[in-house]
């Protein structure tokens, strides 16, 4: 029994240890006097602190990254939808009134965006109301100017009646010969 008993007080002495702080100060007596204040703990309650320390220093360096993180997406998705918006916008511009001051003008379309971007809705409402058209995305636009293209095409003829004769040309012949 007296050897599990040394092992005890080993273990004991083992388990606890002194973390120290040394401080100096000077009095009127003695030039410098030194005195060490310990503090004694256990290796479970040091362990412990440790690993609190460590948790909380990697919790504090993930909370700065979610942080900063988080204002840099918020950056990023504005303007993303400041740019799909201004483009919209543009879109519906070139389809409703093409060749006006609002057909190409990117830094108004773009203020205009800006100032409604917390009421996008109350935007394309007051458009549709003025202009009298639906304001759809700039894809289904590009979709419709291709299909508007395609029947200009077909409908416009210039050479009269494909042949490369003109009325005009026999027209003007025949006036050449009455001189």
């Amino acid at each position: 029994m007296n050897g599990t008993s040394d092992l005890g007080a080993l273990y004991t002495a083992a388990c606890t240890y002194m973390s120290g702080l040394s401080r100096l100060y000077l009095t009127s007596d003695s030039p410098i006097r030194s005195r060490l204040l310990v503090r004694r703990q256990s290796v479970a309650v040091a362990t412990k602190s440790a690993r609190n320390s460590a948790i909380r220093y990697y919790v504090g360096i993930l909370f700065a990254i979610l942080f900063f993180g988080g204002f840099l997406f918020k950056s990023y998705y504005d303007e993303y939808v400041l740019e799909r918006d201004t483009k919209r916008l543009l879109a519906y511009y070139k389809y409703v009134v093409p060749g006006s001051f609002h057909d190409g003008d990117e830094h108004s379309a773009r203020y205009t965006c800006y100032k409604y971007r917390n009421k996008k809705d109350r935007l394309w409402r007051n458009l549709e109301r003025k202009y009298g058209e639906p304001v759809l995305q700039p894809h289904e636009y590009e979709k419709l100017f291709a299909t508007v293209s395609e029947e200009e095409e077909e409908t416009i003829n210039l050479d009269g009646d494909g042949n490369g004769n003109d009325e005009n040309k026999d027209s003007e012949q025949g006036s050449k010969e009455e001189l």
